[in-house]
């Protein structure tokens, strides 16, 4: 994840500068697909890995995350757009992709230090606990 949002960043950086050949935009719209778009099996896996039981439910929610984004990228970019111009976009963008990674380090790094317990381990019943 890390390295994916530092390219992303760096990609971003790098907008403005590419704008003006056909050639250099191409370019860069593959890389920055490719980049953008392989973020998400890493933070799907590691959603999956915190607790394998809710699976499902956290890559649902995961999902909807996604594009809750998305849909406020538009408004995003147009406040930006207002406030800075359009030259600015790139470097808004790198900025929100930045502090997606100090959050991403800092959620990893959280869950790194929490101890191991039984809400994250599955849940097993025995017949004995079913009928108390």
């Amino acid at each position: 994840m890390a390295i994916c949002l530092v390219w992303v960043a760096v990609c971003l950086l790098v907008l403005p500068l590419v704008n003006g050949t056909y050639a250099a935009s191409l370019v860069f719209i593959g890389v920055f697909a490719v980049t953008a778009f392989s973020m998400s099996a890493p933070q799907q896996h590691r959603l999956i890995g915190l607790n394998p039981s809710l699976a499902a439910v956290l890559v649902s929610l995961h999902s909807s995350i996604l594009y809750l984004a998305i849909a406020l990228a538009g408004a995003l970019g147009g406040l930006g757009i207002s406030v800075g111009g359009s030259g600015s976009l790139g470097f808004i963008a790198a900025a929100l992709a930045v502090l997606a990674l100090l959050l991403s380090e800092l959620s990893h790094r959280l869950v790194l230090r929490r101890p191991t317990s039984a809400a994250t381990t599955p849940a097993t019943t025995t017949t004995a606990d079913a009928t108390d």
